[in-house]
């Protein structure tokens, strides 16, 4: 059993029975976590299955099924992360991405760039007779 946040449409999931799931980490970095899943249905159609990855649950993570977008769902008293994946063979994959890097690396980049003109600059002033 798992239990989710509210998720919209999701709410009330119907409890659905596989006959088998085998997951296999292909990569598992701390940034980065890769899932081989293959889960053989009952044959029910449109079987989606919960895949819960008992890491912790926080901003900043994506995730992809088959590399496409996926929400993260927050499982378990919300402190797991979990992604609904259809019955076959996917790929699940989990990157960290926060924005607070991404704004820092801009940021970064930005102040590198007028570092560099500025000294370019004093070196053109310091050159010129």
């Amino acid at each position: 059993t798992v239990m989710l946040e509210d998720v919209g449409e999701l709410t009330g999931l119907p409890s659905v029975e596989f006959e088998s799931a085998k997951v296999r980490f292909v990569v598992d970095d701390p940034d980065v976590v890769e899932l081989e899943v293959e889960v053989v249905s009952n044959g029910q159609a449109e079987e989606r299955f919960v895949l819960v990855l008992a890491d912790t649950w926080f901003p900043g993570w994506e995730a992809t099924v088959d590399g496409q977008d996926v929400p993260i769902l927050r499982a378990n008293f919300f402190y797991t992360r979990a992604v609904l994946v259809p019955a076959g063979k996917h790929v699940v994959r989990f990157e960290y991405r926060p924005v607070s890097f991404q704004l820092g690396l801009r940021i970064s980049l930005i102040t590198l760039a007028l570092g560099v003109l500025v000294i370019v600059w004093r070196l053109k002033a310091t050159i010129r007779p």
